[in-house]
């Protein structure tokens, strides 16, 4: 099953849609390499690539929720610590 970037994950911020359509198209190669035979490098290195990508994405998105004063940017930030800790981000 692959992530799909859909009309429910448009922000109409140019920037963070953008962002997002990367982490999407990026988390669907990952499941493309892993369905290959011997293909655990380019695993590895999609992986690398994500967990860099995700910190980079969340500080963006953050100062970006800051500069216009995002009412749940407290809650947001949560969820961003919740999934880097999850991922080991």
């Amino acid at each position: 099953m692959r992530a799909e970037f859909d009309d429910n994950l448009i922000t109409g911020n140019e920037m963070i849609d953008s962002q997002h359509q990367e982490l999407i198209d990026r988390i669907n190669s990952l499941l493309i390499a892993c369905e290959k035979e011997d293909a655990a490098e380019e695993a590895a290195e999609m992986l690398k690539y994500l967990s860099d990508y995700v910190n980079f994405h969340f500080e963006a998105e953050e100062k970006f929720q800051e500069e216009i004063g995002y009412p749940g940017i407290k809650e947001h930030k949560a969820k961003h610590a919740e999934f880097k800790q999850t991922v080991g981000a």
